[in-house]
């Protein structure tokens, strides 16, 4: 685990709500997940937030059709070599229990996902605890 300090960002976006109840939504959010990986060329940028009360998974996609602001602030990062999306949602799950471990706590309710070739990053907002 890194932490890094990042200015605010903005990103033009997709938004694919997950509606609830669980645990349709869980299986409707790993279906967003794999479709934005699979039209992705390279690399792309999604993120994980809990709006309102509802599930969204926000991909970046260059267009100005929506936006989602990633605040200001530290930020842990946990980075692995790409792979299936199941190992790749149980290493975010791992990463905030390491982030528990190491005198911090989550700062938001949502994370930045980073997904290229060869690389997975997830970013997730903390304060020391």
């Amino acid at each position: 685990m890194q932490i890094d300090h990042f200015g605010s960002v903005t990103l033009a976006v997709t938004d694919n709500l997950v509606s609830l109840p669980m645990p349709e939504a869980l299986a409707n959010l790993s279906k967003a997940k794999l479709v934005a990986a699979r039209q992705a060329e390279f690399t792309y940028h999604a993120v994980n937030a809990n709006v309102d009360g509802q599930q969204h998974y926000f991909v970046e996609t260059g267009d100005d059709h929506s936006t989602y602001t990633l605040p200001a602030g530290d930020y842990a990062t946990f980075k692995m070599t790409r792979a299936n999306r199941l190992a790749l949602d149980q290493f975010i799950g791992q990463a905030y229990g390491k982030i528990a471990q190491a005198g911090y706590r989550p700062a938001g309710n949502y994370n930045l996902e980073t997904l290229s070739d060869a690389m997975f990053t997830v970013q997730i907002p903390v304060v020391k605890a």
